[in-house]
């Protein structure tokens, strides 16, 4: 024998229905909200942190005259000099990477060593013209949101 719902009790589980769904978009929504204010927050932090080294006196020196294609030991005294200060501005910073490099995309800098001399994966046609931005990328690193600035001397 088959027990039948009553109106009060189907009345009762559409209403619980309902709730759930409900609360489940608004949880989708809140998270979702969240997710992109971090990233805003994230992005915004990047951009700083980039345009100041982009900016700093010792970056530009150390980048300067290496032009478009620059030789493996020019490269290599570039990164000499910057990777140790790469390193100390990330812990300062508590930024997860920085990577200097040079126009034909070769890295002079990386946290993870070994992609020092690499070519860089991601977007810089933008920087190249002159312009900052963030974008989101999964690089060597995985996920992460970017910042990048062109490192320009007094002539551009």
């Amino acid at each position: 024998m088959t027990r039948r719902w009553s109106i009060a009790t189907k009345l009762f589980a559409l209403q619980f229905v309902v709730i759930l769904l409900l609360a489940a978009a608004a949880v989708g929504l809140s998270w979702a909200d969240a997710r992109a204010d971090v990233e805003r927050d994230t992005a915004a932090r990047s951009l700083a942190v980039a345009e100041t080294l982009g900016q700093d006196p010792f970056v530009v020196a150390a980048v300067d005259g290496l032009g478009a294609a620059p030789s493996p030991a020019a490269r290599a005294a570039a990164t000499a000099a910057l990777q140790p200060y790469a390193v100390d501005v990330m812990a300062a910073t508590k930024t997860d990477f920085i990577t200097i490099m040079t126009p034909d995309r070769i890295r002079l800098t990386h946290r993870d060593p070994d992609q020092i001399g690499l070519e860089f994966l991601g977007t810089i046609d933008r920087a190249l013209a002159g312009d900052s931005f963030t974008e989101t990328y999964t690089g060597t690193l995985g996920p992460s949101v970017r910042a990048v600035v062109p490192i320009q001397d007094a002539s551009g």
